[in-house]
C-alpha cells in the first residue's frame, strides 16, 4: 500500500514506547503498565472510526487469477474509492450492490466491469477469463502499533491524536470524570485538524456522474 503523507514530524522520536510512557506520565500512575496497551488498542479503534483524512488514503495493486471472481482486500481496508484494471482501456469499475451482483447484464462478458465488497472480499463481475491486476484507491486505517514494530504513519506525523485518544480511554478506566472532559476536547480538536487535510470532498463526489454498465 502507498500512503500519501503530509509530514508534521517533530525533532523527537515518537513511537509505541513513547506513547505508553507518556500515558503513564500524564496519569501520574505507575501501576497501569499491564493495561496501557489496552488503552492504545481502544484508541486505535476509535481513531479508525473517526478518520477521514488524506493521510489515510492509499493505493495498492491486487492480482486476480484466471477464472477467479474474488480477491482478499488489504488488511487495513476501510472504504473503497475506486477500482480499475491495470492496462485496460475501460474506465474504473462500477460499484454494484451485492443484491444485484448476479444479474445477467452484469455477469456476462470476458472482462470485469463491476465490483462489490462483501466482508473483506472484493468480488468482480464478469469473472476475468485471463486474470488481471487491479489498481485500488481506498481509505485505509491506522495499523496497530503493537503489530507494526512500534511505529506507523499516524504516530510519526500526528502523535497528539494518539495521545489524546489513549488518554480518553485511560481516564474512562480510572473514572476521572473531571480530566476526561479536557482530553475529550483535546482529541476532538486533534482529529478535526487531521481530518481537515482530507482531499476526498463529498460535495465533489456527489457531483461526479454515475457510471453505467
Amino acid at each position: 500500500m502507498t500512503i500519501i503523507v503530509q509530514s508534521t514530524a517533530s525533532a523527537s522520536a515518537r513511537d509505541y514506547a513513547w506513547l505508553q510512557a507518556s500515558i503513564a506520565g500524564w496519569l501520574h500512575r505507575t501501576d497501569l503498565t499491564d493495561v496501557i496497551p489496552d488503552f492504545v488498542m481502544l484508541a486505535e479503534k476509535r481513531i479508525n472510526g473517526d478518520l477521514e483524512a488524506r493521510l489515510a488514503e492509499g493505493t495498492t495493486t491486487l492480482n486476480v487469477a484466471p477464472e477467479e471472481s474474488s480477491v482478499t482486500l488489504p488488511a487495513d481496508f476501510q472504504e473503497m474509492r475506486s477500482v480499475s484494471i491495470v492496462g485496460s482501456t475501460l474506465s474504473a469499475l462500477t460499484y454494484v450492490s451485492a443484491a444485484r451482483f448476479d444479474e445477467p447484464n452484469i455477469v456476462a462478458g470476458p472482462e470485469p466491469r463491476a465490483y462489490t465488497v462483501i466482508g473483506n472480499t472484493l468480488r468482480l463481475a464478469p469473472t476475468p477469463q485471463q486474470g488481471c491486476s487491479l489498481s485500488l484507491a481506498y481509505r485505509g486505517g491506522v495499523p496497530a502499533l503493537a503489530d507494526m514494530g512500534g511505529t506507523n504513519w499516524l504516530i510519526e506525523t500526528h502523535a497528539d491524536v494518539y495521545l489524546s485518544a489513549s488518554m480518553c480511554e485511560a481516564l474512562l478506566y480510572t473514572r476521572d470524570t473531571a480530566e476526561i472532559q479536557k482530553w475529550e476536547a483535546k482529541y476532538a480538536n486533534a482529529i478535526a485538524m487531521l481530518n481537515s487535510y482530507s482531499e476526498w470532498d463529498d460535495a465533489v463526489r456527489l457531483a461526479l456522474p454515475t457510471p453505467t454498465i
